[in-house]
C-alpha cells in the first residue's frame, strides 16, 4: 500500500487568481464576458476541492449566458462510491437468455 499525503488547501489568492485566467477564457471561447467568480470559489465543493470550484464558475456562467438575468443557485452534494461490483449487473439480460 502507498504512501498517502494530504494536499493543502489552496489559498483564496491563489483561487481568485485561477478564477480570474478562467473568465478569461471563457470570455474568449464564447464571445461573453462573465462576471467574477468569487461567490461561486466560496461556496463550491467538498473538501475545498479545486475542481469543485472551477466545475461551480463554470455552470454558473453557462447559465448566465444561456438565460441572461436568471440567478442561478447551486447546490452541491458530495457523491461517494464504494466500487463494489452489483451482482445484479452481472446477470444475463432476461431477452438474452435462451
Amino acid at each position: 500500500m502507498r504512501d498517502v499525503f494530504a494536499l493543502q488547501s489552496v489559498r483564496t489568492p491563489d483561487v481568485e487568481a485561477m478564477l480570474e485566467k478562467l473568465r478569461g477564457i471563457y470570455a474568449k471561447a464564447y464571445g461573453w464576458q462573465p462576471p467574477s467568480a468569487s461567490v461561486a470559489s466560496e461556496t463550491a465543493g467538498h473538501m475545498n476541492q479545486m475542481r469543485y470550484k472551477v466545475r461551480s464558475a463554470i455552470n454558473e456562467w453557462d447559465l448566465l449566458r444561456l438565460r441572461p438575468g436568471y440567478r442561478p443557485e447551486i447546490e452541491a452534494q458530495e457523491f461517494q462510491h464504494d466500487y463494489g461490483e452489483d451482482s445484479d449487473l452481472e446477470k444475463p439480460a432476461a431477452d438474452n437468455a435462451e
